[in-house]
């Protein structure tokens, strides 16, 4: 269960409970051509130093190593290859690269894994408020959750929440840190997020969303038109 400790303007703190939010997810199920289920299976197909020739199969006879091949590999841990290389390297760094939308590279930044900042002793904070239908269009939401109370002053806490966004149709900026405009990061080593709270209300119930974002949509800058050289006669 994730929680997430958050403050007001008013400085009005409370840690809610964030759950994920439920959808129904459509069955699907692989059939062969003989209309029998499937399923996906790892298979180890080992390693041909030699290849199936006619000429090799005469000459060296090589043979398939029965004993590996064609096993089902139950489990598999990830590892890293350098290119044209056999072994597997562990000395390496990972960097995270930044592009302009053209695909040039924009910014390299070494990664270093980063802490969970939604549950620490100073609460992340609500800041600026944006049109809800401008904020929807702008930014391209990866995933939500939703904050639920467990008593009856939490309750209150989100609803007026809630309310407010509700009634101004709003959405509140959510960030971490000092000034409240960090990204949050829910787990350790986790991929930092913006974040934006979305309000309804109906009657005395409430509906609390955060809505979290890594990705901004803006309009390309359009090209400079060159003016069309006239051929002097």
């Amino acid at each position: 269960m994730k929680t997430l400790h958050i403050s007001t303007e008013e400085n009005k703190n409370a840690r809610v409970v964030l759950s994920n939010v439920k959808t129904s997810a459509i069955s699907v199920i692989l059939l062969n051509k003989t209309q029998e289920d499937t399923r996906t299976e790892r298979f180890h197909r080992g390693t041909i130093q030699k290849e199936f020739t006619p000429n090799s199969i005469q000459t060296s006879d090589p043979e398939v190593d029965f004993d590996n091949i064609g096993k089902i590999i139950p489990k598999c841990s990830r590892g890293y290859q350098l290119p044209n290389e056999s072994t597997i390297s562990g000395n390496f760094q990972v960097y995270l690269t930044t592009l302009f939308p053209s695909g040039e590279e924009k910014e390299k930044t070494l990664f270093r894994k980063k802490k969970a900042n939604t549950n620490d002793t100073f609460p992340i904070k609500m800041g600026k408020r944006l049109p809800v239908q401008e904020t929807l269009q702008k930014y391209v939401f990866h995933n939500q959750y939703l904050l639920s109370h467990d008593d009856g002053v939490k309750f209150q806490f989100l609803y007026d929440i809630a309310k407010e966004l509700h009634e101004k149709q709003e959405v509140a900026t959510v960030g971490a840190g000092a000034k409240g405009t960090n990204p949050l990061i829910f787990s350790e080593g986790g991929a930092p997020s913006r974040a934006f709270l979305y309000g309804e209300i109906h009657e005395n119930t409430y509906r609390l969303r955060l809505l979290l974002t890594r990705q901004e949509l803006k309009t390309p800058e359009k090209p400079i038109e060159k003016p069309i050289e006239k051929p002097i006669e």
